[in-house]
């Protein structure tokens, strides 16, 4: 009787998985926010969704009726929002990102408001850049 397993990747041992609940998230603080943050993509997916069908309707006579759907007071709502979650996403993730890079400077390590205003700045310049090119 062969015992042995067929090739060396498979096992007759199987490998230990705890059980995760579906409610893991839910016990601690930092879970909650990490999937309050997570979950902010699914808006971004409305707005990228609503601001490619604006794109493909320009020169067209559809683009009205966009102008039309843009100004429901549901798609103002949402769209309010989605701000907010983008202002969320962007605080957290801006608030991670030392925590992700481990900078050295003169056997020093970073402090870490300064990547985090680095990031802030170059937001605002990129913001200020893109409203001018838009405004132009």
């Amino acid at each position: 009787m062969n015992i042995e397993p067929q090739d060396e990747k498979s096992s007759y041992r199987k490998p230990y998985q705890p059980e995760m609940p579906a409610t893991w998230w839910q016990k601690m603080a930092v879970y909650r926010k990490y999937i309050l943050r997570e979950s902010t993509s699914v808006l971004m997916i409305w707005f990228s969704l609503l601001i490619l069908y604006g794109l493909t309707t320009i020169n067209t006579d559809e683009f009205y009726n966009f102008i039309f759907f843009v100004r429901h007071p549901v798609v103002i709502a949402i769209n309010a929002i989605t701000l907010l979650a983008a202002l969320y996403h962007s605080i957290t993730w801006f608030n991670l990102a030392p925590k992700a890079m481990n900078v050295v400077v003169k056997d020093r390590k970073l402090p870490a408001l300064i990547p985090i205003m680095a990031l802030w700045i170059l937001t605002i310049v990129a913001s200020v850049v893109l409203f001018m090119i838009v405004v132009r």
